[in-house]
């Protein structure tokens, strides 16, 4: 089962959540699809978002679409993995690239 992670810079998400929302290939995209923020692991009181990601099952269109719209994102960085063979994959390449989701204990 392919799965995609995408990891986009924070100043793309005021433009990329309207734009998947009211796409035709995302019937079912809420306003809010990029809605998970992301710090660099190194920014211990974690004041400043620096990504949004999400990870998601398209369907071979929808994936056709994000393929097409990479070009006005470059700075976005998309990577599909297998969900059955590699659950892990999302934390890894965010541990990867040096990035965290929000710490859960406020320190």
């Amino acid at each position: 089962m392919t799965s995609t992670l995408i990891i986009i810079p924070a100043a793309y998400r005021d433009t990329l959540n309207p734009l998947i929302a009211n796409h035709p290939a995302f019937p079912a995209a809420t306003p809010q699809e990029f809605a998970v923020p992301l710090f660099p692991a190194s920014d211990a009181l974690q004041e400043t978002e620096t990504h949004y990601w999400l990870a998601h099952r398209f369907t071979p269109e929808q994936r056709q679409t994000i393929t097409g719209m990479q070009a006005s994102f470059p700075l976005a960085q998309v990577f599909d993995y297998d969900m059955n063979d590699n659950a892990s994959f999302p934390a890894g390449k965010l541990a990867e690239i040096g990035l965290v989701t929000r710490r859960s204990d406020g320190i």
